[in-house]
């Protein structure tokens, strides 16, 4: 058999080959992240842990979206968490910085959504949106801070979340009439908000300004008119 010594010195050598076809040959292999964790479980020492940790961040700067590497990122933190010395509010900081340098990362914004997951505190929920309207007031077109918006109003008292939606769309809108995103967050708030006629307004615009998505519009709306007539 092998000591523990001889595993170590094992474990490091394959975890090496393994970073030598993730930076070098193909970062996304499935395979190659599965056979990765599969050596960390092996020895997960607080230094690989660790080592593992640097690799992530690596490879994130290299590619922000690559969802391989943030999976594994979220695997490690969670091994790191369980050793105490990583925590939530650690893996928030990162993920923040990670959306500053790109608002259009749908990744970090995917990651954030998982770690907040079972958050039930309204207070800090609607701290989100403050962030998440940086996003939008950045660029109202850019669908990746909508998608995140449209999950966080779901966790929010519905009167709360047609609030905080609702002042960032009429903004929006005040400055574009036609832009996609706040007419469809807006036309989805007033349903929310058993408005109906506001619904129908706006899909009706969306009809007109998107006609590649004309049917999917045409839909809500008779979706709409069924429900609060």
């Amino acid at each position: 058999g092998v000591d523990d010594q001889g595993k170590a010195a094992l474990i490091g050598s394959e975890l090496a080959f393994n970073t030598k076809v993730i930076t070098e040959r193909d970062p996304k292999s499935y395979c190659t992240w599965y056979h990765r964790k599969w050596l960390v479980q092996q020895h997960p020492t607080a230094e690989i842990l660790e080592n593992e940790m640097k690799l992530c961040a690596k490879g994130l700067n290299l590619d922000e979206r690559n969802f391989h590497c943030w999976g594994y990122r979220r695997w490690i933190a969670g091994l790191q968490t369980g050793q105490g010395t990583w925590s939530e509010d650690k893996e928030m900081a990162y993920n923040q910085q990670k959306i500053e340098q790109n608002f259009s990362n749908y990744s970090a914004w995917h990651n954030r959504a998982l770690i907040l997951e079972h958050c039930t505190d309204v207070e800090a929920l609607k701290e989100e949106f403050e962030l998440v309207s940086q996003a939008l007031y950045t660029d109202s077109q850019d669908q990746s801070g909508w998608i995140y918006a449209k999950w966080l109003a779901q966790k929010l008292p519905p009167a709360e979340a047609v609030l905080q939606q609702q002042e960032i769309c009429d903004d929006l809108l005040a400055d574009d009439p036609n832009a996609k995103w706040p007419m469809y967050a807006r036309a989805h708030t007033a349903e929310m908000d058993n408005d109906g006629a506001t619904a129908t307004r706006y899909w009706e615009a969306l009809v007109e300004h998107d006609p590649r998505h004309s049917q999917y519009y045409l839909w809500r709306q008779e979706r709409t008119q069924g429900i609060l007539k």
